[in-house]
């Protein structure tokens, strides 16, 4: 009878949350785009690999496959997929597109007609790459993640230099996590602790004060930074007063700035749950440890 009673519950979950967060992490190994897209350009790349010479199959397939994915609607997910690997040919695709609708009856399309259109059409680099897009599952994107890519051959490389920001990004945000958690901890450790050695009336009213920024909207809070620390603000306006710096300091739009304003949001997420913590502990504890 209690396990039926957890049904309910157990469904709910599965199709809000398990289903759509597996949906969601699919995308990162999935590839839809260009086999919906080109399927008989596929079908002649099957079986070849660079830098094995084109086959001549693949020119005509190609054309079709351009013709009926514009009428479909596939060809710009296609095009915006490959411009990923190969710059530039997302515009490309739709011109050749546009060029063979346009084309003569009877209009031997090959690679000298592509390379007319863009000689980027007529390369082993780029079908290379719309072979990498065959799908249904790739490691592109999870590749790029971590700034890597792979060549002609698919072997696994470093990314262009022009290209690898996803690990610098990355590094920044576990380095501003960490501070921002040791900032709040710093803060907010004290705080908890003072919570548990005062009275019940002025605990509350401290509880008050931490749970105000609750109450505040972030955009008024963010705001309100931007006034403080801002190089007319209050804090340089201080220090300058002070005789402490002789200009007024950039602290906002950096990382100082980030680091306040996050500090400043997260602060009360690091306090309560210490403070619960800290108010279980008896009193007795404390004074045999002291």
């Amino acid at each position: 009878m209690k396990r039926t009673l957890v049904l309910p519950l157990a469904a709910f979950l599965l199709v809000f949350f398990v289903v759509p967060l597996a949906w969601l992490l699919s995308l990162a190994v999935r590839e839809a785009e260009v086999p919906r897209a080109l399927p008989r350009t596929l079908g002649a790349l099957q079986g070849w690999a660079a830098p094995q010479p084109l086959p001549a199959p693949l020119w005509p397939a190609f054309a079709h496959d351009l013709v009926a994915a514009r009428e479909a609607g596939t060809l710009a997910d296609a095009a915006r997929r490959l411009n990923y690997e190969v710059n530039g040919v997302r515009s490309t695709l739709m011109r050749a597109a546009r060029a063979v609708s346009g084309a003569p009856a009877g209009q031997a399309f090959d690679a000298a007609f592509f390379e007319a259109v863009d000689p980027a059409l007529a390369t082993p680099a780029f079908f290379a790459a719309v072979e990498r897009a065959r799908g249904p599952l790739s490691a592109y994107y999870l590749l790029a993640s971590v700034d890597l890519a792979r060549d002609e051959q698919g072997r696994i490389e470093r990314a262009p230099e022009t290209s690898r920001v996803y690990l610098d990004v990355l590094g920044r945000t576990l380095v501003i996590s960490a501070s921002v958690t040791l900032l709040c901890l710093a803060m907010g450790f004290p705080v908890a602790l003072l919570l548990t050695q005062v009275t019940q009336r002025t605990a509350d009213w401290l509880m008050v004060l931490v749970l105000l920024p609750f109450w505040t909207s972030l955009l008024v809070r963010t705001a309100a930074w931007v006034v403080v620390l801002q190089k007319e603000g209050m804090v340089n306006q201080l220090l300058l007063s002070l005789g402490l710096i002789r200009e007024p300091l950039t602290m906002i739009y950096n990382r100082t700035g980030v680091l306040v304003a996050m500090t400043h949001v997260l602060l009360p997420f690091m306090i309560l749950p210490l403070y619960s913590v800290l108010k279980a502990i008896p009193p007795q504890y404390m004074r045999a440890a002291a």
